[in-house]
């Protein structure tokens, strides 16, 4: 089965959309910083397996996934991270860990953070670690049909932020 690039998809849906480049960047926090984004308004994208159904979780980058809070939200019996591992066979088409929250192109549920949702605009990864997507919020969650969770996730803690190797600068324990 064929599955779009981003830029592609959302020219073949009419869509409007601002490319933001940025030096290339491998986590969230510090792609917001390279891209001026406050951390907030930048969206991340982490991929679970809920009930044996894989799904897409939008989250602001400086916010985690609490997986017991997210499936007695949304609820399932069980919810697992998807090891980055496999995380190229499900989304040949993008570089590693930069996937786009396409998830209608890839059957899977979006599940979108409530204060993103609220937003007039959302931020996310172009499918590479050196561009990111801007566009409307109407339009992407009508797009991919996502729905708003006000819970199973909180702010990361500053505090326990270290400085790693130069090529993923910035690991959180």
């Amino acid at each position: 089965m064929y599955i779009p690039k981003p830029l592609e998809y959302l020219d073949s849906e009419d869509i409007q959309y601002q490319l933001i480049p940025h030096q290339t960047s491998y986590t969230a926090l510090a792609t917001a910083s390279l891209a001026r984004i406050p951390d907030n308004l930048l969206t991340k994208v982490v991929v679970v397996q809920a009930d044996n159904k894989l799904a897409m979780v939008l989250i602001p980058a400086n916010c985690c996934i609490d997986l017991h809070s997210l499936a007695t939200h949304v609820g399932a019996q069980h919810i697992t991270l998807v090891p980055e591992d496999e995380l190229g066979h499900l989304f040949p088409d993008c570089e590693l860990g930069a996937m786009p929250p396409f998830g209608n192109l890839y059957g899977m549920k979006v599940w979108i953070a409530n204060e993103l949702f609220q937003r007039f605009e959302i931020t996310f990864n172009a499918g590479n670690h050196h561009q990111l997507i801007k566009m409307n919020t109407v339009d992407f969650c009508n797009l991919v049909q996502a729905v708003a969770i006000s819970k199973g996730y909180h702010r990361m803690n500053s505090s326990i932020l270290i400085r790693e190797s130069s090529s993923r600068p910035w690991h959180w324990i």
